[in-house]
């Protein structure tokens, strides 16, 4: 697929390049895995970089095809990691129940037990009488099938969200994955435990409409075997978690910062100075801080004299009793 019809341009440029930046391929710990192999129980022992003493966050798309993606925030150099570490589904007939348990089943080892849930619109549809999706699920994660407690403590995180076009998502994922804002956490993806979603990223192709730009989503209609390996119904999993509402507005703030400079830099708008507050307006008998204090007085005003180079004045004035 040519980067130009792909929806996620940034996944596809790296395979490309041979830079793994996004997708990590050495996240199983093999010492573990072959342990548990044995017994065919495998959980999540076998994540070399999952730090059980951390929180989870989990993106989940709800359908014939439940996709469910489970992250955690690190610490980095520099600035935080967004480590996706597993990817996780069930395909129709299995839905909340099956999926709930498969979630408890993997992270049963895990010693932090809170987790936070970001999804979509549709997932609180009938909350009011507790018949909405996101519930069961909280509910199939919270307690078992025979309704004990499990320990976890699930966070619905996504409650009022309204709908996520995809044209927002894709100017989103444009600058999240191309590493626009250092105050967003580095994305690293583990590419075997995640092996949907990463075929997923970079299968997903683009459709233009009106000028607007839309991820093509019509290989959700392939036969429900074929979901897993070859749709984009893992990459909306993907989608929920990632933007959340304060991931949203910390890039909406900067693009309208980008787009005033980029206004006043071709002149359609200037930059004037902030006039000045009145409290701050000199007295009759006034000294400034940035000249030198009356002969005599230097050590009683020496701590009065500051210089406020945070204010957008050219000097501050110090009124004198």
């Amino acid at each position: 697929i040519h980067g130009i019809e792909h929806f996620y341009r940034h996944i596809i440029r790296s395979c490309i390049m041979h830079v793994t930046v996004t997708f990590y391929w050495d996240g199983i710990n093999e010492e573990e895995y072959d342990k548990l192999s044995m017994t065919g129980a495998e959980d999540c022992r076998v994540l070399k970089y999952l730090d059980r003493n951390r929180p989870l966050r989990l993106g989940i798309d709800f359908g014939n095809m439940c996709s469910m993606c489970i992250s955690q925030i690190q610490p980095g150099r520099g600035r935080d990691v967004l480590r996706v570490l597993k990817f996780i589904y069930t395909l129709a007939p299995e839905h909340i129940p099956e999926l709930g348990r498969k979630f408890r089943q993997y992270f049963g080892p895990m010693d932090n037990r809170i987790l936070h849930v970001y999804y979509d619109r549709s997932g609180n549809a009938y909350k009011k009488i507790r018949k909405d999706n996101i519930s069961d699920l909280k509910a199939a994660i919270e307690q078992d099938e025979n309704g004990r407690p499990t320990g976890w403590h699930v966070h619905l995180m996504s409650i009022g969200q309204g709908i996520i076009s995809q044209a927002e998502e894709y100017d989103f994922m444009m600058k999240f994955m191309g590493d626009a804002d250092h105050r967003l956490p580095m994305l690293l993806i583990d590419a075997f435990a995640c092996k949907p979603l990463k075929l997923s990223l970079e299968n997903a192709r683009t459709k233009v409409k009106d000028g607007i730009t839309y991820k093509d989503k019509s290989s959700e209609r392939l036969p429900i075997s074929r979901l897993p390996l070859e749709s984009t119904n893992p990459s909306d999993s993907f989608k929920y978690m990632l933007m959340t509402k304060e991931w949203r507005d910390l890039l909406k703030r900067r693009s309208k910062c980008v787009e005033n400079r980029q206004k006043n830099k071709a002149g359609h708008g200037a930059i004037l100075p902030a006039p000045c507050p009145a409290f701050l307006i000199p007295p009759a008998s006034t000294v400034y801080a940035s000249a030198p204090p009356p002969a005599g007085r230097s050590r009683h005003l020496r701590k009065r004299y500051t210089r406020a180079a945070s204010v957008p004045f050219s000097q501050v004035c110090i009124p004198i009793p």
